[in-house]
């Protein structure tokens, strides 16, 4: 017997809730054949998606008709509801750190507050605009859309489906979105560092706006920039030991990406820290003890949420906000700013 395809079979479900949870009483849904054309997919796929969805009381089979939204399968108020897709990363990538799990969670209280029902929708790079489409989705939440922004700008100018996007690395041109605009976490990095007392920072910096906050910072405090301490995250497994030995940096503004390699070195050259060097990591709760930046989950995803409510709802709204701060969190990694000799 033919494989079902898990992920097509998934999105099939969902675009069958919510023809249930939208759909006309007495009117059937598309046919075996048509199903399988609009989510390219075998009618084996098909099939089994139809009798679970049977078997769970959505729908109803009638003889040579087809299928029907079984009248009794959803009462009246939830039917009433909007549905959201959300979009995290794209398609296949599971939740491997904070990051995600922290805007899932805040989406989801969001969504609670707004009286939304939410699908999360899974896809790949190459058929995210198709797979969008035909997801019957009242509106589109998608998170972290910057490796998407062709096809989030597209839709945008090209459908009616409700779409709001959250950008980290450049602002897309057109459509409704929130980007975090990364000067102010790395100024606040810095700054910070500085007040600790540290005077020769690493910074890796993902984004010209994360160079920006850095070089301020540096600026304001009047210590002159270092132009080989703003390191790419992919270089510093290379580059760290000869830039420690040129530069004796005593502050690291790091991703979560770059943290093992840097255990590594300071391991290897028997530093401490705070002793020798201070540390500053972003958003990563897991590692409770250091000091990060934390991101501003809820009220982004509030902003997003309540926004896309609105479009939804037929209200005449647009959201392009990148005024978004973070906030740090002291831990052990870095000494107290307060007692920090300068």
């Amino acid at each position: 017997m033919e494989k079902i395809n898990q992920f097509k079979y998934l999105q099939l479900r969902q675009y069958l809730i919510n023809m249930v949870s939208h759909g006309e009483i007495g009117k059937s849904l598309p046919s075996e054949r048509e199903l399988a054309e609009m989510f390219q997919v075998s009618r084996v796929t098909v099939r089994a998606s139809l009798n679970a969805m049977m078997e769970e009381k959505y729908l109803v089979r009638s003889p040579r008709r087809g299928y029907f939204i079984n009248p009794h399968s959803m009462i009246d108020l939830m039917r009433t509801r909007k549905i959201v897709s959300l979009l995290i990363h794209t398609g296949g990538h599971a939740f491997y750190n904070d990051d995600p799990m922290n805007y899932l969670q805040a989406v989801c209280q969001s969504c609670i507050r707004h009286n939304i029902l939410l699908q999360i929708l899974t896809s790949s790079e190459s058929s995210l605009f198709h797979d969008i489409s035909v997801s019957n989705s009242d509106g589109i939440l998608w998170i972290n859309a910057d490796r998407g922004k062709d096809v989030f700008e597209k839709i945008s100018r090209e459908t009616d489906i409700p779409i709001v996007g959250l950008f980290n690395v450049s602002r897309p041109v057109c459509g409704n979105y929130v980007y975090l605009n990364h000067y102010h976490e790395f100024y606040l990095r810095t700054e910070y560092l500085i007040r600790c007392g540290c005077r020769r920072i690493l910074s890796c910096c993902y984004s010209p706006d994360a160079e920006e906050g850095y070089k301020d910072a540096l600026r304001r405090a009047s210590i002159p920039l270092i132009p080989e301490l703003m390191v790419k995250s992919r270089q510093l497994p290379e580059v760290l030991p000869s830039l420690y030995e040129a530069f004796r940096p005593d502050g690291f503004s790091l991703g979560i990406s770059t943290y093992s390699c840097f255990q590594d070195f300071i391991r290897e050259k028997n530093l401490s820290v705070p002793g020798d060097v201070q540390l500053i990591l972003d958003n990563f709760n897991e590692i409770a003890d250091m000091t990060i930046t934390v991101k501003p989950f809820r009220k982004i995803v509030d902003f997003m949420v309540s926004r896309l409510s609105q479009i939804m709802n037929g209200k005449k709204a647009s959201l392009q906000k990148d005024d978004f701060t973070w906030t740090i969190k002291p831990g052990n990694s870095t000494r107290n700013p307060d007692q920090a000799k300068i």
